[in-house]
């Protein structure tokens, strides 16, 4: 049986996010994070939030941080999770302005077809204000739409982000099946 950990980082939308796992995870809020025994869990999942940006509070998300840059675990990040990996691995993130929130069209940039095999183009359900405006030298972007990067990857490590809710009208985007993807490929290489 697969453990799974997922870090609510004060999403209303935990629970949804939760059920996209094949098993019942383990859920702690990021500001309960003391020691995270790494060798009891398979993957990591960093939910998205609804309480705090990470521009200004970078102090309520060290515990987590220091788990994704020490962690071999295989992590996904969701929306704000992907801004956490993003800024552990020292990229830089930026301020939309205004909340972008509904279904997105985001393109492919990976051509070994582990995202969609047939698919270069497809549509996600999007809610942030920040996107990420440079992504650091250990991250690639496997897919992106006009808001900035949309999938990111870790060049070595198995730590992914989805810049989108994928937990979020799954019956008419293609986040959930993505996500699931990206699951699956993590636990096998792990």
């Amino acid at each position: 049986m697969l453990k799974f950990l997922l870090i609510d980082n004060g999403s209303i939308h935990t629970t949804a996010l939760a059920r996209l796992l094949p098993e019942a995870p383990e859920i702690i809020r990021f500001n309960s994070i003391t020691q995270i025994d790494a060798s009891q869990y398979d993957c990591i999942i960093l939910s998205g939030s609804s309480e705090l940006p990470l521009l200004g509070n970078e102090a309520a998300f060290e515990a987590e941080l220091l788990v994704i840059k020490n962690t071999c675990l295989p992590i996904i990040g969701i929306c704000f999770g992907t801004e956490l990996i993003a800024h552990a691995f020292g990229g830089t993130l930026i301020d939309l302005g205004e909340k972008r929130k509904g279904v997105v069209d985001i393109v492919s940039t990976d051509n070994s077809g582990l995202l969609l095999e047939a698919e270069r183009h497809f549509s996600v359900y999007e809610a942030h204000r920040f996107g990420i405006k440079v992504v650091p030298k250990e991250l690639i972007v496997l897919a992106e739409s006009t808001h900035g990067p949309e999938i990111i990857k870790h060049f070595s490590r198995p730590i992914w982000g989805l810049q989108f809710h994928p937990e979020h009208l799954s019956e008419s985007t293609l986040g959930d099946e993505i996500f699931a993807r990206i699951l699956s490929h993590s636990l096998v290489r792990k």
